[in-house]
């Protein structure tokens, strides 16, 4: 039996996107697109909506649009059209008349899959259609404008000042070198080059959020110093979580070093840490 939904989700994702207008032509992979109409299958048109928006940039699609359709099948909690996660299998094509850029992709949310058609004209006119795996199509039209593309650096537990001038404090008591570059600064949770989806949507939901570990252990080799966490709560790509306290300018040293560290030894007592999930880009 048709399950009748219908949800209007306002997101306030403009405070994080940080999304800027430009007169750049249309560029399949980072563009904004702001919606204005809805025009679902089964219901009537809405028009004139506000604070309603589709964004791709750096291989994510941040979606918050409305919705009105019929479910197929009951989604446990699905919450309409309202999220951020990584994009596949996006394709880009032209029109019949070689006009408008026509932009293809998915995105999972929860047990539903979303498929999206973005009609892109020269004018900034724009039409999407979306296709849930568990509910009717809905339709939209509004405008698009070009967004700066920013690339991905890594995602990090960034620590506050006070976790960071505690290591400060402790690497400088420790130092093995006299020629060093000072971190103290994040625990790697991963890199853009390795970022998984299941960690990428991770950070996702718990990005701005505060978290603590604890130091256990410390260590150094002849390029990086580095101290050694116990990390339960956060998950981190690395084999051996850490925080790169310095790396020995003499060797060429770099924090990735801290990776290859074999000689550890406990700490007198642990060094409790806080820090933010945080989004570092280039």
């Amino acid at each position: 039996m048709r399950q009748a939904v219908y949800s209007i989700l306002i997101w306030a994702l403009s405070i994080t996107l940080g999304w800027a207008q430009s007169p750049k032509a249309f560029t399949p992979k980072a563009f904004h697109v702001e919606v204005k109409d809805m025009f679902p299958l089964s219901y009537g048109a809405s028009y004139g909506l506000n604070d309603f928006s589709l964004t791709l940039r750096n291989d994510s699609a941040l979606v918050c649009m409305p919705y009105l359709g019929e479910a197929y099948v009951p989604s446990f909690n699905y919450d309409g059209l309202r999220f951020e996660h990584l994009y596949d299998k996006l394709k880009v094509s032209k029109d019949k008349k070689g006009e408008a850029t026509i932009v293809t992709f998915s995105v999972k949310h929860g047990i539903v899959d979303h498929r999206f058609t973005i009609t892109a004209y020269p004018n900034h006119k724009a039409y999407i259609t979306v296709y849930p795996s568990n509910a009717q199509a809905c339709s939209y039209a509004g405008e698009w404008t070009a967004v700066e593309q920013r690339q991905l650096s890594y995602v990090a537990l960034v620590l506050d000042e006070l976790s960071s001038n505690t290591l400060k404090a402790f690497a400088s008591n420790n130092m093995p070198w006299n020629d060093n570059t000072v971190y103290c600064h994040h625990m790697t949770i991963a890199h853009h080059t390795n970022i998984t989806p299941k960690l990428q949507r991770w950070a996702e939901r718990h990005e701005g959020k505060s978290y603590t570990i604890q130091a256990t252990e410390y260590g150094h080799s002849d390029k990086a110093f580095a101290v050694k966490v116990n990390n339960k709560k956060v998950p981190s790509i690395n084999r051996m979580p850490h925080v790169t306290l310095a790396t020995n300018n003499a060797t060429g040293g770099k924090a990735v070093e801290s990776n290859y560290i074999t000689a550890w030894q406990p700490l007198s007592s642990p060094i409790t840490l806080t820090g933010t999930i945080t989004f570092i880009f280039q």
